[in-house]
């Protein structure tokens, strides 16, 4: 994948092995560059659009070949590998302002303990920037969790 700039526009490219240009999008809003800008791209410094990615190849394959098989049981472990201090900490920064003193520190200890539940529970992901992709999905599905249990006065 390549980022190219024409004029004040930012594009990204996915190119074939011999070069050509598959597919073309322009690049909008922060977050779609930086290896943990944003959660659903995570690991990734480059996030082409979801229409796309059926055409990228794996950076893992062992690792994606397992998430190709993760159902609901692998989704439940993943939760439940995740502890009360890091649910405590994404509850913390859920409610942050993104100036507050100690949220840079809070939110690295976050994505550490996220990426390293991933690894106990799928240990087949070995590449670190799944492993962040993945954390990241996890986190989201945290703050659901943690949401949908203060709903129902848990």
């Amino acid at each position: 994948m390549h980022r190219i700039t024409g004029g004040a526009q930012e594009y990204g490219e996915l190119r074939g092995p011999d070069g050509t240009v598959a597919a073309a999008w322009a690049l909008t809003g922060s977050g779609v560059f930086g290896p943990r800008r944003g959660r659903w791209s995570a690991g990734s410094s480059f996030a082409p659009p979801p229409g796309w990615w059926h055409l990228l190849r794996p950076r893992d394959t062992a690792g994606s070949a397992r998430l190709r098989t993760a159902g609901t049981a692998t989704a439940e472990g993943l939760l439940a590998a995740v502890g009360p201090d890091t649910r405590s900490a994404v509850q913390e920064l859920t409610a942050a302002r993104s100036w507050a003193r100690g949220v840079h520190d809070t939110t690295e200890r976050v994505w550490s303990e996220l990426g390293a539940a991933v690894r106990r529970t799928l240990p087949e992901v070995t590449d670190d920037r799944l492993v962040d992709g993945i954390a990241g999905v996890l986190w989201s599905a945290v703050e659901c969790q943690e949401l949908r249990a203060r709903m129902r006065g848990a």
